[in-house]
């Protein structure tokens, strides 16, 4: 059976190991390490690594010199074997050195491995392997899968590197940071953002900042309290860049914002904008974004005079998800008031305001009930 693991034919040789492992008997172990030290084809040393881990016999002396390997299959296969080995400073060792394998396949098991160190130990040959394959995305989510406690970190580093992809693997950076709700770590990226500026910078800031809300949106409704990084917030919203403004306003909409006289005076601000018919539709827009920013949810009543059917589409549908973003209840008054006149557009945002605070669900409940919402314009979903 030992000799079938070097046969041509791919049946013969699984064949061959799965009766080796079924049996579990070891005294094909010398022939299955002399086999895997020098068989051939490379799949045989393969396979009879793979065969002795399977009969709970695989050396480390026989792993080493499998991650030495000439073949890069064999080096990848190794590094898999390693992982539940890194124990054993020799290797350990040997697979830190593999951070800088020639073959790009050894190199990403290198990094799907290394994720099993502590993170001090991990960081530096992650980074290296980061660095040549930043316009990867199976790289980066192989990098990322370690980068859950150390994301500023990852941030501060990648920020430095101006490789193709650099934007890209930001906003996924961006994205574990906003996941984790780490207040320090957010404000950290805001401040970074919020410092760089010119044309050069414009896009891997735009990124980051998508990344950043996107991972705000994740897992638990509660907002980021983010007492030290409102400042950069505030910043960013009122910069001279609508699309850092804009998206800034992602951000803003997962933060909970404390009030204050610059957030008032921001506030006051888009509320004149939102009222200037003379002013653009997308000025217009982003301004009842930053009204529902409001902690005292005051600007509810004003945000309502933009829900009237003479308002052009988009004006509703911004003023719609503003009051949706308000943590103020008195919103559920509007939304069932409104509710028959406004267009399929702003009913959808309606609908998703209920289910954004568990606390609404109860009086869109009774409101179905009493007929004044239709059942159906819930959705399937």
């Amino acid at each position: 059976l030992v000799k079938q693991l070097s046969h041509a034919n791919l049946w013969w040789r699984i064949t061959a190991q799965r009766l080796l492992v079924d049996r579990q008997d070891r005294a094909a172990v010398p022939a299955l390490e002399e086999l895997a030290r020098r068989g051939d084809p490379w799949v045989a040393r393969l396979h009879a690594l793979w065969t002795l881990e399977g009969l709970e016999s695989l050396r480390n002396e026989i792993l080493l010199q499998a991650m030495a390997d000439g073949h890069a299959g064999v080096r990848e296969h190794a590094v898999r074997l390693a992982e539940n080995r890194l124990a054993d400073a020799r290797v350990k060792e040997k697979l830190l050195g593999l951070a800088n394998d020639p073959e790009a396949r050894v190199q990403f098991q290198v990094a799907c491995t290394l994720g099993r160190l502590p993170r001090e130990q991990a960081f530096r040959p992650l980074q290296q392997i980061a660095r040549r394959h930043a316009d990867d995305p199976w790289f980066q989510i192989a990098v990322l899968t370690s980068a859950s406690d150390n994301a500023g970190a990852w941030f501060r580093a990648m920020l430095g590197n101006p490789a193709k992809g650099r934007e890209d693997f930001l906003r996924r950076i961006a994205s574990v940071v906003g996941a984790k709700k780490n207040e320090e770590q957010v404000a950290e990226v805001l401040g970074a953002i919020a410092q760089a500026g010119g044309e050069q910078d414009a896009a891997w800031r735009l990124a980051s900042l998508n990344g950043l809300a996107d991972g705000l949106r994740q897992g638990s409704r509660r907002r980021v309290r983010l007492v030290a990084g409102q400042r950069l917030l505030r910043k960013l919203l009122a910069g001279d860049s609508t699309a850092i403004a804009r998206t800034a306003l992602r951000v803003a909409a997962r933060v909970e914002l404390a009030p204050s006289a610059e957030l008032r005076a921001l506030i006051g601000k888009a509320a004149e904008t939102a009222r200037n018919q003379g002013a653009s539709l997308e000025q217009r827009e982003q301004a009842m974004g930053i009204l529902g920013l409001d902690p005292s949810g005051q600007t509810a009543s004003l945000l309502a005079k933009f829900l009237a059917p003479l308002e052009p589409d988009g004006i509703q549908v911004a003023a719609a998800e503003a009051l949706a973003n308000l943590p103020a209840g008195d919103v559920i008054p509007i939304f069932l008031d409104r509710w028959r006149a406004a267009t399929g557009k702003v009913r959808d945002v309606f609908v998703a305001g209920f289910f954004a605070d568990p606390k609404r669900l109860p009086a869109l409940l009774d409101a179905i009930q009493a007929g004044t919402v239709q059942a159906w314009a819930l959705g399937p979903a």
